[in-house]
Formats: C-alpha cells, sequence, structure tokens
C-alpha cells in the first residue's frame, strides 16, 4: 500500500526520480497539516508520514523515523483528535529512538505514550510511562522533568491515589522552591 502511495503522490507531482520522493512526500505532508485541509489530504498527510518512517527505517535513520513517528502522535492527537492513533504512533516512536541508542529525548517519548495512554483512559500504564520518563530524568529540575512529575500526579488521581498523590505534589513543590520559574509552570 505505500509503495503505491509514494508511486501515486510522485505522479501527482511530477517527480521522475526516486531522490525526489521525499520532497514530495513531504508536500502532502504540509498540505495536510494546512488548517483548512480536507479529509483526503489528512489521509494523504497520514499516510505520506507513514511512508517517510519507512523510508527513514529503511536508510537505516531510525532516530530520524523516530521524530517522524512523533510528528504523526500529534497530528493524529492535534489535528484529529484520534488517540488511538496517536497512542499507535507513540509506541512506535519509543521503540524506534530505543532502537537508535538515542536517549536525549527518550524521558519526552515515555511522557508522550503516558499521555496517550491517559487519553485512551488507562491510567495504570500512563502512570507506569511516567515513571519511566521521571526515571531517566534522574532528579533534573528541567521543564520536561516538570511535565513527566506533574502527569504522573495527575495518573495517581486518576487511579484514586490520592495520599500518594498529596505526597507527590508536595514533594514536588518542594522541587520546585529551588528550580527556574518555568519548571513550576509546568505543574499547570
Amino acid at each position: 500500500m505505500m509503495r503505491h502511495l509514494l508511486f501515486l503522490v510522485c505522479l501527482i507531482h511530477g517527480v521522475a526520480s526516486a531522490q525526489d520522493a521525499d520532497a514530495a512526500l513531504l508536500q502532502t505532508q504540509a498540505a495536510g497539516m494546512s488548517t483548512s485541509a480536507t479529509a483526503a489530504e489528512r489521509l494523504a498527510m497520514h499516510l505520506a508520514t507513514a511512508r517517510l518512517i519507512e523510508l527513514a527505517v529503511e536508510r537505516g535513520n531510525l532516530l530520524q523515523a523516530s521524530t517522524l513517528a512523533m510528528l504523526q502522535r500529534g497530528n493524529y492527537r492535534n489535528l484529529d483528535n484520534d488517540y488511538a492513533s496517536a497512542l499507535a504512533a507513540s509506541r512506535l516512536s519509543l521503540e524506534l529512538m530505543q532502537k537508535s541508542g538515542s536517549g536525549e529525548t527518550l524521558d519526552l517519548a515515555w511522557d508522550n505514550l503516558g499521555r496517550d495512554q491517559m487519553a485512551v483512559h488507562d491510567p495504570a500504564a500512563a502512570l507506569e510511562s511516567f515513571l519511566h520518563a521521571r526515571e531517566l530524568e534522574n532528579g533534573a529540575i528541567t521543564t520536561r522533568a516538570g511535565w513527566a512529575w506533574r502527569d504522573s500526579i495527575e495518573a495517581e488521581i486518576a487511579l484514586k491515589q490520592i495520599e500518594a498523590a498529596r505526597v507527590e505534589s508536595l514533594k514536588f513543590l518542594e522541587a520546585a522552591r529551588a528550580a527556574p520559574n518555568d519548571y513550576l509552570a509546568s505543574a499547570r
């Protein structure tokens, strides 16, 4: 299916060579991100992004593939409100990032996975994901660490673990006293 999509995109955009295929797919992807995009353009965007992910994997660029999967996740979540598809894209992004060996944004991939698990009403799995993100932050006082901590507290509340959420909230506020302003702002 994806190879047929690539062929069709190349025909539509007049692409004569495989080297220009990425540009044509990116053009299709951009059209689908427009606020005035039609349902067909959105579908073409998702298919083009999926093909770009496949091409990046085929070329051995797993970090690029992971980044594209994270973009796909955002598109499903923010443009389509399709949380099940966003969750699948988050899982793919995390898997590809782990395989790539790059750990720079692994915490963000875990946090995104947790947010999508929350969106599909699976707070127990989400809490595990948020705790993985927090573990990778290793006690850092960063905005991303603040997000993961805040998100883990929200998962505890969803699981009705009110006392654990209260304790974690107090710890978070204590840590935030010595942190930059954007750390505490992540609690909102």
